[in-house]
């Protein structure tokens, strides 16, 4: 009896823990490969949602308190997973935080910004004013520039 006692106060005190985090934006991925109870903390409720071999299949999981869909594969979106007899979960969430970090130092060693920024507008001005004409265009002003002005006729 103490033994359940124990248990159940373990989970409580993991879900109040888990809920604490929740609430200050705390959001990590953690995979507990140890336990056998599989489950997720809804975002916006902060309700622990169990998951079922069908939420592993569909990768997605309808919360029970709020009908908000939590989609499995998206790191950011779960804060505590347990994939003890699912490691595709894990593996998946994995590759996608992999292949973020790959295009975060691909643009790190660029030297490109991770947020792209625009030009300043004297910038693109400058630009457009330096540039040269194209050739048909200054063909046309050459032209243009070498003809007599026409006789000023008064239409009064």
């Amino acid at each position: 009896m103490d033994e359940r006692c124990s248990a159940l106060e373990q989970e409580e005190a993991w879900k109040e823990n888990e809920i604490s985090k929740a609430a200050r934006g705390i959001r990590y991925y953690q995979v507990d490969s140890a336990a056998s109870i599989k489950r997720v903390i809804c975002t916006q409720c902060n309700q622990s949602n169990p998951v079922t071999d069908v939420d592993l299949e569909n990768l997605s999981l309808d919360c029970s308190e709020c009908d908000t869909t939590l989609d499995l594969t998206d790191p950011d979106r779960i804060v505590t997973v347990s994939t003890k007899n699912h490691p595709e979960v894990a593996q998946m969430q994995y590759l996608h935080q992999l292949q973020q970090r790959q295009r975060e130092l691909a643009m790190a060693a660029q030297g490109t910004p991770l947020q792209p920024q625009a030009p300043s507008y004297a910038q693109q001005l400058e630009a457009l004013m330096t540039r040269p004409l194209p050739s048909s265009l200054s063909n046309l002003v050459a032209a243009a520039a070498a003809a007599p002005y026409p006789p000023r006729t008064c239409l009064y």
